[in-house]
């Protein structure tokens, strides 16, 4: 059990089924790429959306037992998918080489050290090009002043003393973690650090500077709208702008079709990172969209290794506590660093703390080789790789295909530098028990680097120094799509890459705002208030029927004219609290869904911002209303209007008008067609089976289904009287 943390914050991201159909820039992810991108545009008065696959995660919300952790944990073995979409820590497992990434509003931001350094040796990851570009410098220096990185004093902590003492050159390193209280530099609350050493399985205290305390909460209040819960599948060029194919995995809608939604932007930013990038272009190329043959290539683990030293002469103090009950004495996850990026075998060694979440599992491992865990300390080391990694799309998923990644002369160096350091310490090293015990002796990265890298041309690249995709293997580039995050980097950073991410998402950023006209607009946009999610309830439905441009209005619904055409419609339905529900029947939901009808277009047409009504009096009795706009990918714009009747008529006719809708559509002021669409009995089933609570608590989301379902049988009960009573004994 998390005890409350120290500040309490607003919420910043707004529910999906509040996605509009058009932006002029969609940002696809939120990590030190498209936070950044997402602010600036946002400031320069762009309609901006951002589409993260997590969720928003407040100082509270993070593991700190076993069970937690691996509640939010999902992996990907192979072929092989297991854990929740939305999971925090993201696996990925292959032979040689693996992955951990960070999802959430924020990205790996929520998960890092937030260590900032520039790299000493740029070149070996970075375009000629950007070595000497001022707006790379003044990137650098924009990033800094919003992401405030501080170092702090070795005294404060013990286990900085002795390492200093290991006569190796220990220094402190500039991190995200306020020491003191305060406001972030967009005005977010900041709690001083307790010093728990938990920053790598999340701060749920409200001390670390993640990029929901700045870039993101800047953005919010410039207008753009952050989106929680959403995949990307693949981008289409729609005229002159792009169609995004996104998912919302909690809608469910897959129970009755595969069919994706889709939003439309002038501007689309990959910034998923490494993986997530490469993984979108590579589902975008399927789907016709040309890319470089560069695509995946020179993948890089950025040379991160994790090791320990055990058994040292000093109590290290390097063992997380409960972030609420903290002593201070084992401070922030990483304190400081070892740094040997002058010598031939060029590496960083970071000293890094055991989060709470984990000691339990390390306990029994060190005790069965004699050792106390108390007398132990991780590294995470730098070390730099060659880049030969590659990033393919097979079986519907991405994989890492670099076998030899664990075999790499490096690792020999690495381990020799430990070990000199573990004797300074008095005590010896360990390798990660993981590479040796494994099969294939896989090494785990946290900075997945490459596979979109950044060039001249598509012949040796995927994007231009611009962060421009190539439309193939020459010069040419897709107007309006872009990648910005550490996909773009050419090879091994040999350092933590955050800092740097940004600094050139700053240049990015600025580069796509000179490049896109600004909307006129008569008054500046306001800023994106955040809907509250705690109380909500929502449900998935599909009717099918036919529209005809020559039938009556409330046609019945098997006099089905010659000239109609198949009609069927998939909406997600979300009202944002079951309080004002169950006060106010008539209050208006919002639904999001997607619309079949060749009369209207061949291919299926988006629907974005509709709106719903469960149950309307009028004079005849009570009416169920959907009042949506459906778009074509060309951007043609139909109005949809339906009812559903709620009158007990002579016979028993309620399932007949709770599940039979009549719907008009127009194009414009003129009339497209009338027609009639039913639920049917399977999708009726599947339907009920989607009634959710928006809440992430169990107690919570039942308590919303069943509010629910008891203000939907207890008005149709006051219609039909006697033919529902039995559902409520």
């Amino acid at each position: 059990m998390v005890s409350p943390p120290s500040v309490v914050r607003e919420r910043v991201s707004r529910p999906p089924a509040e996605l509009e159909g058009d932006y002029d820039a969609v940002v696809v992810g939120s990590g030190y790429g498209g936070s950044v991108i997402a602010a600036r545009l946002a400031e320069a008065g762009l309609r901006v959306a951002v589409l993260e696959r997590g969720a928003e995660r407040p100082p509270g919300a993070f593991p700190e037992t076993a069970t937690a952790l691996v509640r939010q944990s999902s992996g990907n073995v192979g072929a092989w998918r297991v854990g929740a979409a939305d999971a925090l820590f993201r696996f990925h497992f292959e032979r040689g080489l693996g992955a951990l990434t960070g999802s959430g509003l924020g990205g790996t931001s929520l998960i890092n050290a937030g260590v900032m350094l520039r790299p000493h040796r740029p070149e070996r990851a970075l375009p000629r090009a950007l070595l000497d570009d001022e707006a790379l410098e003044a990137g650098y220096d924009a990033a800094l002043a919003m992401l405030q990185p501080v170092s702090l004093d070795p005294a404060r902590h013990r286990r900085s003393s002795v390492l200093a003492r290991a006569g190796l050159g220990f220094r402190p390193v500039p991190l995200t973690v306020a020491s003191e209280g305060g406001l972030s530099a967009a005005g977010v609350p900041m709690a001083p650090c307790h010093g728990c050493g938990n920053c790598i399985t999340g701060c749920n205290r409200g001390a670390k500077g993640s990029l929901d305390t700045n870039y993101l909460s800047h953005a919010a209040r410039h207008g753009a709208a952050l989106f929680t819960g959403v995949t990307v599948g693949a981008v289409r060029r729609s005229g002159a702008g792009w169609l995004v194919e996104v998912d919302v995995p909690a809608f469910q809608r897959r129970r009755f079709e595969a069919t994706p939604l889709h939003v439309r932007a002038r501007v689309v930013v990959l910034a998923g990172g490494s993986l997530g990038s490469t993984e979108v272009l590579w589902r975008s190329r399927a789907a016709g969209l040309p890319v470089s043959s560069r695509l995946g290539q020179r993948f890089s683990g950025n040379g991160t290794f994790l090791g320990f030293t055990v058994g040292t002469a000093d109590v290290m103090h390097a063992l997380g506590e409960a972030s609420m009950r903290s002593s201070g004495r084992v401070g922030p996850t990483l304190l400081g660093m070892f740094d040997l990026r002058d010598r031939d075998a060029a590496m960083l060694l970071q000293d890094t703390a055991i989060p709470r979440a984990l000691v339990p599992l390390l306990r029994p491992l060190l005790g069965a080789l004699g050792h106390r865990v108390e007398h132990l300390v991780a590294w995470s080391v730098t070390a730099g790789d060659e880049g030969l990694g590659r990033l393919t799309l097979r079986r519907d998923g991405l994989r890492i295909d670099w076998p030899d990644a664990g075999r790499a002369g490096v690792l020999q160096k690495v381990s020799g530098e430990l070990q000199t350091l573990s004797r300074h310490l008095g005590g010896s090293h360990r390798d990660n028990p993981a590479w040796r015990w494994l099969p294939g002796a896989p090494l785990l990265t946290t900075h997945p680097l490459g596979g979109c890298a950044m060039g001249h041309s598509g012949a040796s690249a995927v994007v231009d120094t611009a962060h421009r995709v190539f439309a193939g293997n020459d010069a040419a580039t897709h107007e309006g799509l872009y990648v910005c995050d550490g996909s773009v980097f050419e090879g091994a950073l040999g350092t933590n890459p955050a800092w740097t991410i940004a600094a050139m998402a700053e240049r990015c950023a600025r580069h796509i705002i000179d490049a896109t006209p600004r909307p006129r607009r008569e008054r500046a946009l306001p800023p994106a208030t955040a809907t509250a999610t705690g109380d909500g309830v929502r449900f998935t439905e599909r009717m099918t029927g036919w529209l005809s441009p020559t039938a009556a209005r409330a046609p019945q619904p098997h006099a089905r004219p010659d000239d109609a055409s198949d009609l069927s419609f998939l909406l997600t339905v979300e009202w944002p609290s079951v309080d004002a529900l169950v006060a106010t029947p008539d209050v208006t939901a919002r639904s999001l869904g997607t619309v079949r009808c060749a009369l209207l277009d061949p291919a299926p047409l988006s629907v974005a911002a509709g709106a719903f009504q469960l149950f309307v009096e009028t004079p005849e009795g009570l009416t169920m209303r959907h009042r949506f706009e459906a778009v074509a990918r060309d951007g043609t714009r139909f109005r949809l209007e339906g009812f559903k009747a709620i009158v007990d008529d002579p016979g028993p006719d309620l399932f007949h008008d709770t599940r039979t809708l009549f719907i008009e559509v127009h194009r414009g002021e003129v009339l497209v067609g009338r027609g009639v669409v039913q639920t049917h009995l399977g999708d009726l089933t599947r339907q009920v089976s989607t009634i959710r609570g928006t809440s992430s608590r169990t107690s919570a989301d039942l308590a919303a289904r069943a509010r629910f379902l008891a203000t939907f049988l207890g008005s149709v009960r006051d219609v039909y009287g006697g033919l529902v009573l039995p559902l409520f004994r």
